[in-house]
């Protein structure tokens, strides 16, 4: 079944090319506005935006973190079923974020078994759709489903991770130490992350990244330690590809078969 619903990019206050991708969905009978998270394994409300009749359950084990944030949800809430277009998922467990500063999520748990139709250019997203794409690319995946392409800076190649719920891009200070040429320096800047944690970070210029044969100019990004984030046998996680760039492009994802392309400007 094929379904598009209508996404807005919402440009950052404070950071250069810094932004984020809302969906709106129905939460048993609710509207509710939600940033799509392909960096997300599991979907989360604030709980300033719990439907009005559900009650939160503990959680066995901590949801997932953000790039800043130290541990992961303690709750967790049923939700009867969530519409996203004419997609209906039933029975969900959502995480609940209890900081006002955090962000209702829409991630992998919901979108991780569909190919995704992201057009950036016309603010739409397509599940399961069938336009054309001249190339397909190999999408490494995650032991919880995220999505990884490859990125290169001239002789540097690595794979990053594909978040459309990444504001900015966040470079691993590793990584940036070991090719400080891809950075420019721009002072320092307060971040946020998805569970609304900060944390006082370097802002630098990302020098032009070649993706899937397409060169993006540069970009802002944020370095920071990634290394509590790295789970065994994962993609290093030297990079989380944020809106910054992301937004440049329309792009497939065909999340459940393992690839992903840019889909035909006319499809």
């Amino acid at each position: 079944m094929t379904t598009s619903v209508a996404i807005e990019v919402i440009p950052d206050a404070e950071i250069s090319d810094a932004a984020s991708v809302q969906v709106l969905v129905d939460i048993d009978g609710t509207a509710r506005r939600l940033v799509l998270d392909t960096g997300g394994a599991t979907s989360g409300l604030r709980a300033v935006d719990l439907p009005p009749t559900s009650s939160t359950l503990a959680r066995s084990s901590p949801g997932g973190r953000g790039a800043f944030a130290p541990g992961g949800a303690s709750r967790q809430v049923e939700v009867g079923v969530l519409v996203l277009g004419d997609l209906r998922v039933r029975g969900l467990l959502l995480d609940v974020e209890d900081d006002p500063r955090a962000r209702s999520l829409l991630g992998l748990d919901v979108l991780g078994g569909h190919r995704l139709d992201i057009r950036f250019g016309l603010g739409s997203l397509t599940l399961d759709g069938d336009a054309a794409v001249a190339h397909r690319h190999r999408l490494v995946r995650s032991a919880h489903g995220h999505p990884f392409v490859r990125a290169s800076w001239g002789e540097v190649e690595t794979d990053v991770l594909w978040d459309s719920g990444a504001e900015v891009t966040v470079i691993d200070e590793a990584f940036a130490a070991r090719h400080a040429h891809l950075f420019d320096p721009l002072g320092a800047a307060d971040a946020g992350d998805a569970r609304g944690a900060s944390r006082r970070v370097e802002l630098v210029r990302m020098a032009a990244v070649t993706i899937g044969g397409r060169s993006f100019p540069p970009s802002t990004a944020v370095v920071t330690s990634l290394a509590e984030m790295q789970r065994p046998g994962d993609p290093p996680l030297d990079v989380i590809l944020g809106m910054p760039v992301l937004r440049r492009a329309d792009w497939t994802l065909h999340l459940a078969e393992g690839w992903w392309g840019y889909p035909s400007a006319s499809a």
